[in-house]
């Protein structure tokens, strides 16, 4: 007899379904934990805001304040032990590379980046994130990386093209960045590209199915998700959701609500995230949540005889 296996990815199979409101309505906000204990830090609402919240998968609660004011950050982490830094901040210059740590009760303001940016993909945990592309003063696109070990940010090797407004997903061995708008500034300037990293380089990965912008993001390198964002023509706002498999992404579950600039680089996966906030021409306390059945090995077992 003959055996084998192979497994069927059920990220197609997935529904996105309404949560929990947001407290205060923002977008271009950070985020980081799971469906059930995530967070919500920082954006726009306008101003710029310091407020943070905390989702129990039901309901969002007020957490600890930022001590910087700030959106479009860097953010990674758990509910109890996250990280955010860079954005746009109140200060002069606008672009800020301070970074600040939270514990599940209060930020404290901890090492800055390397260099002041805003709007990039980031990714991974408090002691293990990155952030890489994004724009710099005045306003220049960005390929650099930076990783962070929980102490200090350092530089690390460049993306192959400078973008910003991506997404990001993965670890700082193993990371996604993709999607996001290229110097044109126009709607033509967005990209379908994805870019992998293997904790040394980045190298081209599979191309997307539609070039938005500014969208929300969650997963693996092996295992992500894309939703939401704008594009082309005339940035328009999207509903779409799409999903990587480490090498081909497809179109799955549209969110009902299409939006950009929701709740960025969450730690959820490919089949549990929530994404909240975002803009549809205002700011908006919206949340959805979409889940999965998680990938289902089938085993092989034994021949069968045709006749």
């Amino acid at each position: 007899s003959t055996t084998g296996a192979f497994k069927i990815s059920v990220a197609g199979a997935g529904a996105w379904a309404s949560g929990g409101a947001l407290t205060t309505a923002r977008y271009s906000g950070g985020s980081a934990g799971t469906l059930t204990a995530g967070l919500c830090i920082g954006g726009q609402v306008p101003p710029r805001s310091a407020v943070t919240e905390e989702y129990n998968g039901t309901a969002w609660t007020a957490g600890g304040a930022l001590n910087t004011a700030r959106y479009y950050a860097v953010s990674a982490g758990t509910q109890t032990a996250a990280v955010m830094a860079g954005g746009n901040s109140p200060a002069t210059p606008a672009v800020s590379a301070v970074g600040e740590e939270y514990d599940g009760t209060s930020w404290t303001t901890v090492n800055s980046m390397q260099t002041a940016s805003t709007a990039r993909a980031s990714a991974g945990t408090q002691t293990a994130a990155f952030g890489c592309g994004g724009r710099d003063v005045p306003d220049a696109y960005m390929d650099q990386m930076e990783t962070y070990d929980g102490t200090s940010w350092a530089e690390d090797a460049d993306l192959n093209t400078a973008v910003s407004n991506q997404s990001g997903a993965g670890t700082t061995t193993a990371g996604l960045s993709f999607g996001g708008l290229r110097s044109d500034p126009s709607a033509t300037g967005n990209t379908n590209a994805t870019e992998e990293w293997d904790g040394t380089s980045w190298a081209s990965g599979g191309t997307m199915t539609s070039s938005n912008r500014d969208r929300g993001s969650s997963g693996t390198q092996t295992a992500a998700l894309g939703f939401g964002g704008k594009g082309p023509p005339s940035n328009t706002r999207v509903a779409v959701t799409e999903a990587y498999d480490g090498s081909t992404w497809t179109e799955v579950a549209d969110l009902a609500t299409a939006r950009d600039s929701g709740t960025f680089t969450k730690a959820g996966s490919q089949t549990s995230t929530f994404y909240a906030g975002g803009t549809t021409g205002s700011a908006v306390t919206t949340t959805e949540e979409f889940t999965a059945p998680p990938t289902t090995a089938i085993a092989q077992e034994g021949q069968v005889w045709y006749n």
